[in-house]
């Protein structure tokens, strides 16, 4: 039932205001959207249920001190106040945003939305909407916001102010309450965005949410721009027949691997036919890339990995001079003047690009004349993937167009159960404690005395202490890994690991011994020199 002409109170950081809800615009996954009567420029979300914790989150969202405008111009639908009727919580107020122009519309060859927007769309307008994305992404990061949830649904275009997004759903923000530190984190992620080390944590809500994991989600948004639309882990298979994403229902395979063809060799894989080489890029800009999926899947989620992800300020920083000053770095092609590219080049990539499918295929699809299906939220999921242009392989599948796919991440499914891993861990952890007491006792030719076992029981008693500590610190890691070989073989450190570190303990042990024999041999030997004396 709509709401219109219901009047709350609206409670903002300095005192208290009614508004009344005008015409319904639009309804959510959550909740529905409302223009507000003689304000209009704002809206209001009104929630359908009740959430706990989301009253608090708001309100430490009022508190984060971030401006919804920049220079006038609106790029965060941030909360403005809160709306309370008979002193409950029902909704908040925010600015009001009239593009609906989604992101990933923008990513698309073609679009009909897109080219009634930009009739004259080109790389040159990719690398402007690069530049915005970046920039307000490091000013949420500076004012201390992670983002997490890169959903290309909560990203809008504004064209009558230079194509600059909008960020909107920000109630779904990583963040803390300035004044009582309290943490609330993100509890969603978009799967072909989300970093490799969000999607192993086995749910969405249990990931921890970071800078790093959002430079992650910014670079692939990025490179979408930038290589119209093509997937950065996308790719065709040559002989090695692997699950091309998503497999066993527990995230993009592609991701969790590394397996971006784009910036490393990737055995069995190659960047699918008639797609853009990265080296269309300008150096400065490739260079980041490298830096963002250069990885493996066991170097995933390294800290050197993570820590080398290029920043958002980093990629304002490249990309402003192609931004700003693009007649200086980008060429307009003298075939097709729609077709621009950087001035690195000696010829057009796209004229290329289009006699290469030309070549490739005598009666081609026109691109575009498939039926473009919206995206849809799904929360604590995936979305639906998008489109690539020309992508094989990897290619990311629309869910809605195949009943019963398993492509899509699910929360509390990981591939396989720990039991066997915690199993290996004590068995190793107990054999361990008296293989290094038989391997002791043989080298001093002393084999298999009943009170030679004393040191054998204490090896395997720290074995399985140091078993369950790398177990509850890896399980879900093993859980969620694509290979677990890897894994199974770390619980073989059970065997000698904990032998080691009772060998360095009696060794410390005897060395503090001999330390405090030496200071009372000391001490009595100065007492009798001074009572000689």
């Amino acid at each position: 039932m709509s709401k219109a002409g219901i009047k709350y109170a609206c409670v903002l950081k300095n005192g208290t205001i009614d508004y009344t809800l005008d015409q319904l615009l639009d309804r959510g996954g959550e909740g529905e959207i409302y223009g507000i009567q003689n304000h209009p420029e704002l809206v209001a979300k009104i929630y359908r249920k009740e959430k706990p914790g989301r009253e608090d989150k708001l309100k430490a969202l009022l508190k984060q001190n971030v401006q919804c405008r920049v220079q006038g111009i609106v790029r965060l639908a941030m909360p403005q106040g809160l709306l309370y009727a008979n002193s409950k919580m029902v909704g908040y107020v925010m600015p009001r945003v009239d593009t609906k122009l989604k992101l990933y519309k923008i990513w698309r060859e073609k679009d009909a939305d897109k080219s009634r927007v930009f009739p004259n769309y080109g790389w040159h307008h990719a690398l402007q909407i690069a530049y915005n994305l970046a920039e307000i992404i490091d000013y949420l990061h500076r004012c201390g916001v992670v983002i997490g949830d890169f959903n290309p649904n909560n990203f809008v275009i504004d064209p009558q102010n230079g194509g600059r997004p909008v960020l909107v759903d920000c109630d779904s923000f990583d963040i803390s309450d300035p004044d009582t530190h309290q943490h609330f984190p993100c509890e969603v992620a978009f799967e072909e965005m989300a970093a490799p080390e969000i999607q192993m944590a086995g749910t969405y809500a249990n990931a921890k949410f970071s800078e790093a994991s959002d430079n992650f989600s910014l670079a692939i948004q990025i490179f979408r721009l930038l290589m119209n639309n093509q997937d950065p882990f996308g790719s065709k298979n040559i002989g090695i027949n692997k699950p091309s994403s998503s497999a066993n229902g527990s995230g993009n395979a592609s991701i969790l691997r590394g397996e971006c063809v784009y910036v490393r060799h990737v055995p069995g894989k190659i960047i699918p036919q008639n797609l853009l080489s990265i080296d269309v890029l300008p150096d400065d800009i490739k260079d980041l890339f490298v830096r963002a999926f250069s990885y493996t899947e066991v170097t995933a989620i390294y800290k050197a990995t993570l820590d080398n992800r290029p920043s958002a300020k980093e990629w304002k920083d490249v990309l402003e001079k192609y931004a700003v000053q693009y007649s200086s770095y980008v060429l307009t092609c003298p075939k097709n003047s729609i077709h621009k590219y950087s001035s690195h080049l000696q010829q057009c990539p796209w004229c290329d690009l289009e006699t290469r499918r030309k070549k490739a295929a005598p009666n081609p699809i026109p691109f575009g004349k498939k039926k473009n299906i919206p995206f849809t939220r799904k929360r604590g999921a995936s979305g639906l993937g998008m489109p690539a242009a020309g992508s094989s392989g990897n290619q990311l599948i629309n869910t809605s167009q195949q009943p019963g796919s398993n492509n899509v991440f699910a929360p509390g499914q990981p591939r396989r159960d720990s039991k066997l891993y915690l199993a290996l861990f004590m068995i190793f952890g107990i054999a361990g404690g008296f293989l290094v007491n038989e391997i002791f006792y043989y080298s001093s030719g002393n084999i298999g005395s009943l009170d030679d076992y004393g040191v054998a029981f204490m090896i395997a008693v720290v074995g399985i202490i140091y078993g369950l500590i790398v177990y509850y610190y890896t399980r879900d890691k093993y859980m969620n890994a694509i290979d677990s070989i890897p894994w199974l073989l770390l619980t073989l450190t059970g065997l000698f690991v904990p032998g080691v570190i009772v060998g360095l303990f009696i060794t410390v042990v005897y060395a503090v011994i001999a330390v405090i024999s030496i200071v009372v041999f000391m001490f009595c030997f100065c007492s009798a020199a001074c009572r000689s004396c």
